[in-house]
């Protein structure tokens, strides 16, 4: 709550203004500006809070509850029943990587126009061409413009390119 009421406030009141004076009105600039804007953030705090969630459930069902892993996990344990213990611990494991899995793909797809996501993706992407050991850690350069011969470059965002002319 209090987060993304911090990163919808801290949009560029200079692109508020403008969408204004273009005649946007108050639901077409949140739905345009403040919420784009404040999407990265929004997942970087889910992509925080996911393991946390993960844990507080586990916590909550070990304590106070008659079922679910963490219930599970307390009756193995107390009764040393090795292998469903394991079990339950691996299969804690393996939820919170789906479930950061999944909240990364999302945030992936929701984020593609994001320079972040393009830039780390790039880079990715001609590490593992390069090694066949695995991706090296990428070097942190902006996939918005594009070197051309002569050291000329050009714009890849599909917006801004349009409005430039290349």
């Amino acid at each position: 709550g209090f987060a993304v009421h911090t990163y919808t406030h801290g949009v560029d009141p200079n692109l508020i203004d403008t969408a204004r004076s273009y005649g946007m009105g108050r639901l077409e600039r949140v739905k345009s500006i403040v919420v784009p804007a404040a999407l990265p953030q929004i997942f970087a705090g889910m992509r925080t809070s996911l393991p946390l969630a993960v844990i507080m459930m586990v916590l909550t069902e070990y304590f106070s509850s008659t079922g679910g892993v963490g219930y599970v996990l307390l009756i193995s344990k107390n009764t040393f029943q090795l292998v469903p213990m394991w079990a339950t611990m691996l299969l804690i494991g393996l939820l919170g990587y789906l479930l950061n899995l999944l909240l990364m793909l999302i945030e992936r797809r929701v984020l593609r126009w994001h320079r972040g996501w393009r830039a780390v993706a790039a880079q990715w992407a001609r590490a593992s061409r390069r090694s066949p050991s695995g991706p090296a850690a990428p070097r942190w350069r902006s996939a918005t413009r594009r070197a051309q011969p002569g050291g000329r470059h050009t714009c890849t965002h599909p917006s801004l390119s349009a409005a430039s002319g290349h």
